[in-house]
C-alpha cells in the first residue's frame, strides 16, 4: 500500500493561519476545523492514499524538553480560538474514518518516523506529509515526504543534491546551522551553505574532534567555541525511531467515510460549500442499509436488479467504483462496498452468462425497478451483449469525491439508476 502519515498539528496550525475571521451563525470559530476538513479532502482527492493516519504530539512533555529545557519554548500558547476547535476536528477525522495516533511523551514527527520504518519493513510505500526539514532524515528507498504546501514529493536523492550528505546525516547539518522553528541552536552565523561544506569531506563528530583541521579562522573560531550547543543540537535533531507503538497495516487502510455523520458535522458547523463533496442522504420512502456479510447477496440470484454503481469522480477515466447499490424490489436497496470479502460474491451476482436485467415495457415501470425506469432504460440484458461491471477495489484516495465528484451519471436519465444508501449526490457510472 501507499501509506501517508500526516503531521496533525503541522496541519491544524497551517489551516488556522491561512484562513481568519471565520465563525459561524453562533459564533463559534470554524476557520482551522474549515481549512484542516479542506486540506484533508485535498490530500484524499488529489493523493489518494491506500493508507492514512493523522499523528499529533503528546501535550506531555518529551525527553528533548527533558534535555534542553528552551527546546521550543519560543512558541506562543495555542489561541484560545485554535484549542476550541481541535475536539471538532478530531471528530472529522473520525468521521473521515481516518486513524489518529498520539503516543504520551512522544512528537508526532517520532511517531511518524518508527511507524515509516515498521511499515516499509512490511514492504509498504510511505510519504510522510510534512514541511519539517528534521523529517527529511527519515526518508529512504521507500520513504519520501510529501510537501503539501508547494505540491511536491522529496526523496534520497534530493536531500544529498540539496545538503550533501545521505538523509540520516541531516541531524549534522541542524547541529551546526540550528533550528529556528523549533529553538535548536545550532551555531549562529552557520547557515546551511556553510554547513554543507563543512561536512562535505567528514563527519560531525571527526569535525568536532578536530576543530583545528576547518580551513577559514572565523569558522574555526566558531566550531571550537560551541561545540557544547553543536552536541547538544545534534542530539535534539535527532528523531526517534523506537516509540513503543503497534499499529498494524490494516487499520490504516482507507476506508469509505461516515457519510451520515460527516454531513451531520458539515450541517452543525455551516459548512454549506463542504456539503456538496458528499453523498446526501437516502431519498423519502427509500429504506436502504449496507451489506454486512457477503452472504446477504445470495437471496439476490436470478432476481431482475436495478443498479446503482458509486464512483469517486464524474469524470470516466479519473473514476473508480467505490460501491454497488442493489434493488430487487421497489423501495428498498442494499449498498455493497467494494472491499476484500464483497468481491468475488458480486462477480458471482453480477458476473453470469446471462444476467437477469429488468428490461420494462414502454411507458411501464420495470419489476424490481425502484425508480419506475423508462423504457430501454439498462436495456442490456440480452445474452449477446450483457451488461459489464467492472469490480475492483477503490484506488487511493477514492473514499473521498471531489468537489466534481456530484453528478447525474453518463448520458443516462436521473430516474433510470437505482439509488444507495448514500445518496444521490455522487456519482452514477455507465454499467
Amino acid at each position: 500500500m501507499d501509506i501517508y502519515l500526516v503531521d496533525g498539528n503541522s496541519y491544524i496550525y497551517r489551516a488556522y493561519h491561512a484562513i481568519r475571521g471565520l465563525r459561524d451563525s453562533r459564533g463559534r470559530p470554524t476557520n482551522a476545523l474549515f481549512g484542516f476538513t479542506n486540506m484533508m479532502l485535498k490530500l484524499l482527492r488529489e493523493r489518494r492514499p491506500q493508507g492514512l493516519a493523522v499523528v499529533f504530539d503528546s501535550p506531555v512533555p518529551t525527553a528533548r524538553h527533558t534535555l534542553f529545557e528552551a527546546y521550543k519554548a519560543h512558541r506562543p500558547e495555542t489561541p484560545d480560538e485554535l484549542r476550541q476547535q481541535l475536539p471538532p476536528i478530531r471528530q472529522m477525522l473520525q468521521a473521515l474514518r481516518v486513524k489518529l495516533l498520539e503516543v504520551p511523551g512522544y512528537e508526532a514527527d517520532d511517531v511518524m518516523a518508527t511507524l515509516a520504518k515498521a511499515l516499509t519493513r512490511e514492504g509498504h510505500r510511505v510519504f510522510l506529509v510534512s514541511a519539517d526539514k528534521d523529517m527529511l532524515q527519515v526518508l529512504s528507498r521507500d520513504v519520501k515526504l510529501y510537501d503539501p504546501m508547494k505540491d511536491a514529493v522529496l526523496d534520497a536523492r534530493y536531500v544529498k543534491e540539496r545538503f550533501g550528505v545521505p538523509p540520516e546525516r541531516i541531524p549534522e547539518v541542524m547541529a551546526l546551522m540550528g533550528d529556528a522553528i523549533d529553538n535548536i541552536p545550532g551555531v549562529k552565523g552557520i547557515g546551511e551553505k556553510t554547513a554543507k561544506a563543512l561536512l562535505k569531506d567528514r563527519s560531525l563528530r571527526e569535525l568536532l574532534r578536530h576543530p583545528e583541521t576547518i580551513g577559514p579562522e572565523r569558522l574555526r573560531r566558531l566550531v571550537s567555541q560551541h561545540i557544547q550547543d553543536i552536541e547538544l543540537s545534534w542530539r535534539l535533531a535527532q528523531i526517534d525511531t523506537q516509540v513503543p507503538l503497534k499499529v498494524r497495516p490494516q487499520e490504516l487502510a482507507l476506508k469509505e467515510p461516515d457519510w451520515p455523520g460527516l454531513m451531520a458535522l458539515f450541517r452543525e458547523y455551516e459548512f454549506t460549500s463542504l456539503m456538496k463533496l458528499a453523498p446526501a442522504g437516502p431519498p423519502p420512502g427509500l429504506r436502504s442499509r449496507q451489506a454486512r456479510d457477503p452472504g446477504e447477496l445470495r437471496p439476490l440470484g436470478g432476481r431482475p436488479l436495478g443498479l446503482h454503481v458509486l464512483s469517486s469522480h464524474r469524470r470516466p477515466l479519473r473514476a473508480k467504483a467505490l460501491g454497488v447499490a442493489l434493488c430487487a424490489q421497489p423501495g428498498e436497496s442494499l449498498y455493497v462496498p467494494l472491499e476484500g470479502q464483497f468481491q468475488e460474491p458480486l462477480r458471482g451476482l453480477l458476473g453470469e452468462p446471462t444476467p437477469k436485467v429488468a428490461r420494462p415495457q414502454a411507458g411501464t415501470p420495470a419489476a424490481g425497478d425502484p425508480g419506475g425506469h423508462p423504457a430501454g432504460c439498462h436495456d442490456s440484458g440480452s445474452p449477446a451483449q450483457p451488461p459489464q461491471v467492472r469490480l475492483q477495489p477503490p484506488e487511493p484516495g477514492a473514499g473521498a469525491p471531489g468537489p466534481e465528484a456530484p453528478s447525474q451519471g453518463a448520458g443516462r436519465p436521473q430516474a433510470c439508476l437505482p439509488r444507495c444508501p448514500h445518496g444521490d449526490g455522487a456519482k452514477r457510472g455507465a454499467v
